[in-house]
């Protein structure tokens, strides 16, 4: 059963200050934007405009900067499918400006590279690299390694939205990706958003597969690692999340398992984390 929850976390002023390597090791990525719901324009080129910004951290709405050839790719999809490519922004949070040609629903998302990330304790000292199992130092202690991919997705509605449009539902092709069945747009405080987890073009069942879920909406709370609430899959895979504010919320998903043959000796798990990002009028 889905439930309300505030995970427990202890943030000192140290650790907020300070970025540790063990405080990256857990880091997630999302999409910030100015506006997700938009007036469509008249008599202007541009039907519609938002910047998009980076979130990347443990710290809701913003916390810590991607570092240099982390970002693989940004990019949005039209209404029709059309998939044109984003030049991220240079600032800190890259922060990146897109005006949209015609009204509907846009889908932006963004990859980050795939890596290796592993936990050590090597003379005595915890230390967090990014190189596979086969890599590490023969007298480190591995408390973990892991294989990472990183995927956030922003639903931006330009203009009215028809009631039968099932844009904001269609995938943009990640690893792992979270699909809402409803476009936001259309919800309302104290509506259910139904979603189901895509891995690899499949949806997640239960009892097969068991991805963390969580939620949290913007002013919830800036603690580190905080989330307003918690997930499951029903059988058929679907997840309702009841939207007890109005404004802007984000879903986070991990999903982990088991390294396969061709991985063995580089990782002990295979670990995807995917956000989306919406506003609830």
């Amino acid at each position: 059963m889905n439930h309300w929850c505030r995970c427990l976390a202890v943030v000192s002023l140290c650790a907020t200050l300070h970025i540790s390597s063990s405080f990256v090791f857990a880091h997630h990525l999302w999409l910030n934007a100015t506006r997700y719901n938009v007036e469509e324009l008249s008599g202007s080129p541009s039907v519609g405009k938002t910047t998009v910004y980076f979130g990347w951290g443990d710290f809701y709405p913003v916390h810590d900067f991607l570092r240099p050839g982390q970002l693989k790719r940004l990019s949005f999809q039209t209404p029709s499918g059309e998939v044109k490519e984003l030049a991220p922004g240079e600032g800190g949070f890259q922060a990146t400006p897109i005006d949209f040609p015609a009204r509907g629903t846009y889908r932006v998302a963004a990859e980050l590279n795939a890596t290796y990330v592993s936990e050590i304790m090597e003379d005595g000292k915890f230390q967090v690299v990014q190189k596979p199992r086969d890599e590490l130092p023969k007298n480190a202690k591995i408390i973990e390694s892991k294989f990472r991919l990183q995927s956030a997705k922003a639903i931006i509605n330009i203009g009215e939205i028809d009631l039968k449009d099932q844009t904001a539902s269609a995938p943009v092709g990640h690893e792992l990706e979270i699909i809402p069945l409803k476009n936001p747009i259309h919800l309302r405080e104290g509506d259910y958003l139904p979603f189901k987890i895509q891995f690899k073009g499949t949806p997640l069942q239960s009892p097969l597969a068991a991805p963390e879920i969580k939620a949290t909406y913007l002013g919830f709370s800036t603690g580190k690692g905080v989330f307003a609430w918690t997930g499951e899959m029903d059988r058929d895979g679907i997840i309702k999340l009841k939207l007890v504010r109005s404004g802007i919320w984000q879903i986070h998903v991990v999903h982990s398992h088991e390294p396969p043959s061709q991985m063995a000796g580089k990782a002990d798990k295979m670990e995807y984390k995917a956000s989306l990002t919406f506003e609830v009028p």
